[in-house]
């Protein structure tokens, strides 16, 4: 995992993005294809501590904004909100990683 840090000051949002190097790429079965698009769609969904409905109230409250896209290479998960949430925020995108059900 490789972490860079941009300090900004006086930042009234604060940005992070999580790449995954996995992209369209590893599609590799022969006429199946936008697995990584819809998995990307996925991580919006529900997870093993949240439902869909709580994780959007939860990024409300630190008017989080968040948007993903799969490239070739890679997905990519963007976040912005403000400072006092960023960790409430981290921990909910960990979650997503860590306990995503696809359901």
């Amino acid at each position: 995992m490789r972490l860079v840090v941009i300090p900004l000051q006086n930042a009234h949002y604060i940005s992070f993005a999580t790449v995954i190097q996995t992209g369209s790429r590893n599609e590799t079965d022969s006429g199946y294809t936008d697995y990584a698009h819809l998995l990307e769609y996925m991580m919006f969904r529900n997870s093993k501590n949240y439902t869909t409905d709580e994780r959007e109230k939860f990024c409300i409250n630190y008017g989080d904004d968040n948007n993903a896209y799969t490239s070739f290479d890679y997905t990519c998960y963007t976040t912005s909100c403000a400072p006092e949430g960023w960790k409430d925020i981290l921990t909910l995108k960990a979650d997503r990683l860590m306990h995503l059900t696809l359901k």
